[in-house]
């Protein structure tokens, strides 16, 4: 084969691998914004090496095992909701996704920014004065939205079935 050729095939590899990371992204952000946080955290390595960072709560935690607690617990479907996250109320929007494939085609780094919007209905409290609320009644419900934008560095590899997982998941 040709250096031509060799390098066109790689090329064409690295364009392949970038698809398949980015649908990836895609179907790992429906499963967050439809609150399926096991279908979330099934994009994670079931490897002890499998690190999960977040910086904004100071999390450090290894292992596959160790990110499903801590998704669950940090989850309104899953648990107590400590460290003040609500994922199940929450949708994610990618707001920019680089990725660079390694040589080997096997590892790829990602990097990115993002974008959660988390909605809270808060029942309008039935003492305040009707100037107060935003629609009439003791009864009323509104949603009031909070947004966090933040950056991730994601190291994805593919396992034995070809599939890309994180491997290491950097967030803040």
């Amino acid at each position: 084969m040709s250096k031509s050729t060799q390098a066109h095939t790689f090329t064409t590899d690295v364009n392949k691998g970038k698809q398949q990371i980015r649908q990836c992204f895609d179907t790992w952000t429906h499963a967050w914004n439809e609150g399926d946080i096991s279908s979330y955290v099934d994009a994670y390595s079931d490897s002890s090496q499998t690190r999960y960072v977040n910086g904004s709560n100071n999390v450090i935690l290894r292992g596959k095992q160790s990110i499903i607690d801590y998704f669950m617990k940090s989850s309104s479907m899953g648990g107590d909701n400590s460290g003040g996250n609500s994922y199940s109320n929450s949708i994610c929007s990618l707001i920019s996704l680089e990725i660079e494939v390694m040589p080997g085609l096997k590892d790829a780094l990602c990097f990115g920014q993002y974008e959660l919007s988390v909605s809270q209905d808060n029942k309008v409290d039935e003492n305040k004065n009707e100037n107060d609320t935003i629609s009439g009644g003791e009864n009323s419900t509104h949603s009031t939205n909070s947004y966090h934008r933040g950056c991730f560095t994601v190291h994805v590899r593919k396992d034995e079935n070809f599939v890309w997982k994180i491997m290491s998941d950097h967030s803040s």
